[in-house]
């Protein structure tokens, strides 16, 4: 089996669904899907571990009453 038409393909593939138009976090996800996450910099501009039960905690003088929660 000839692979060189395969594996252009696979990489013109790739390639654009790298470089579409897309927010950081997309496209950290993408790299990590190909393998590549060892390329995503280490001060990407997202956490990956956030807390999706977590709880927010308000500093300072709130315009929002209780009710309106």
């Amino acid at each position: 089996m000839d692979r060189n038409p395969i594996v252009a393909e696979a990489i013109t593939r790739i390639t654009n669904s790298l470089l579409m138009e897309q927010d950081d976090e997309q496209f950290c996800m993408l790299l990590e899907k190909y393998g590549l996450a060892d390329l995503i910099p280490t001060s990407a501009p997202y956490l990956f571990d956030t807390q999706k039960n977590g709880k927010i905690l308000l500093l300072g003088d709130s315009s929002v009453r209780p009710k309106e929660f």
